[in-house]
């Protein structure tokens, strides 16, 4: 990808309104990339560079005068037009996806951190499975091609829950379900912690998946999901041999420490069931589940652990 500095396109930017184009220091002429009648300030040098060559070239246009309507939706609509096309116009399924997408986010779009993603990503995000499908059958797109945070289509598509797109990416036999981005985390980890049932069955039933990965912070789904609350699908991964149910993640918490410290007593309830918790089980500054509960408020879970007799007050927090 070309790049451009502050002095190479100091000077290159156009103003235009209505059909009425201008230049700095050069001719009226057309737009390069655009038939769109709006006030726009456009960075083109690579838009002219490609002219007349066999060159991709995609381009950002920010409308200042008129933000709602520019938002990053609409910037990312025109990125993956031009990315999947040498096409004259935009697929139909595309171009609805976007549009229905724009309403559904009232025009704020993804913040930057999403913009960065692959298209395919992006696609799969929203679940839009006409898209997908039109991307997976480009030969150029990978269908597990991570962005700058190591995450692939289907790690976002586990986040969002989308079965069907789940299962698409699934079938490409280059997709690894099992894939964990910079910080460790796998397409489960999402899954589990956004409390998406049928996404973690779908991957819990791939052989390659491990149900008690840690990530990079020692975090397994299970601490996740006891975490969030998902009762569901604590119970499912529960019910997998290989899940140790009181596995400490790197700051010595448990995700019976999680549950308490944020209250879900239903889950609290769940883990106190299985013999292998340790209900006293410290984390590494001497705080256990109930110092947790108690110093946050969480009378109903304080209650459920105190009614184990076995459970001692723990360290004073500090």
């Amino acid at each position: 990808m070309q790049s451009c500095s502050a002095m190479e396109i100091q000077g290159l930017a156009r103003h235009s309104s209505g059909n009425k184009y201008y230049s700095r220091g050069r001719e009226k002429r057309e737009p390069v990339l655009t038939s769109h009648n709006i006030s726009s300030l456009v960075v083109d040098r690579l838009g002219d560079q490609a002219r007349s060559q066999n060159t991709a070239v995609t381009c950002f246009y920010f409308d200042f005068a008129a933000r709602k309507e520019q938002s990053a939706t609409s910037m990312l609509g025109s990125l993956l037009k031009q990315i999947v096309s040498g096409m004259e116009m935009i697929p139909e399924e595309i171009s609805q996806a976007f549009q229905e997408q724009k309403k559904v986010i009232g025009g704020r779009g993804p913040q930057l951190p999403d913009i960065v993603q692959t298209p395919l990503s992006f696609a799969a995000w929203f679940g839009h499975e006409g898209v997908v499908k039109i991307l997976l059958g480009r030969e150029e797109v990978s269908p597990d091609k991570p962005d700058n945070d190591g995450r692939t289509p289907l790690s976002y598509v586990a986040e969002a829950g989308h079965e069907g797109v789940m299962k698409m990416l699934l079938g490409r036999e280059e997709v690894n379900p099992d894939k964990p981005d910079n910080n460790g985390r796998t397409p489960l980890s999402r899954a589990a912690s956004h409390g998406h049932e049928a996404a973690v069955k779908v991957l819990l039933a791939r052989a390659e998946v491990n149900p008690d990965k840690p990530d990079n912070n020692g975090r397994t789904p299970l601490s996740y999901a006891s975490w969030s609350g998902r009762q569901e699908v604590v119970k499912i991964l529960l019910e997998r041999e290989g899940v140790n149910p009181d596995k400490p993640d790197n700051k010595g918490r448990t995700p019976l420490s999680y549950s308490a410290g944020r209250g879900r007593e239903g889950v609290v309830k769940i883990l106190l069931e299985r013999g292998e918790v340790n209900p006293n089980k410290p984390d590494n500054n001497d705080h256990t589940p109930l110092s947790f509960a108690a110093f946050r408020g969480h009378w109903r879970a304080v209650s459920l652990l105190q009614s184990r007799q076995t459970v001692a007050p723990g360290t004073a927090w500090e």
